[in-house]
């Protein structure tokens, strides 16, 4: 679980470092699996949202905000990990 992935690459800092790692273990054979916050501080990047979604031989969920003006002050209630991850995993 991560704040940020890609394509949110504005928010510099972790998500450039999440996505090399992810990446790594998947090229050496390993099944990935990332969640991540969807409503990143770069608007202009839409993810589907609580759906996997593939690439890069990783397996990505995206995640909406229950409240996006918290969000907005980088506070993040991604409500819906805990029914997805149960699914997914």
């Amino acid at each position: 679980m991560v704040d940020f992935f890609k394509p949110f690459w504005s928010s510099g800092g972790i998500t450039p470092v999440a996505y090399h790692v992810a990446r790594g273990l998947a090229l050496k054979g390993h099944d990935v699996t990332v969640f991540s916050n969807g409503d990143g501080r770069d608007t202009s990047a839409k993810v589907e949202k609580n759906r996997a979604t593939a690439g890069d031989g990783l397996t990505v969920y995206y995640f909406g905000n229950l409240c996006p003006p918290l969000a907005r002050r980088n506070i993040y209630n991604t409500y819906m990990v805990p029914f997805v991850a149960r699914k997914a995993l």
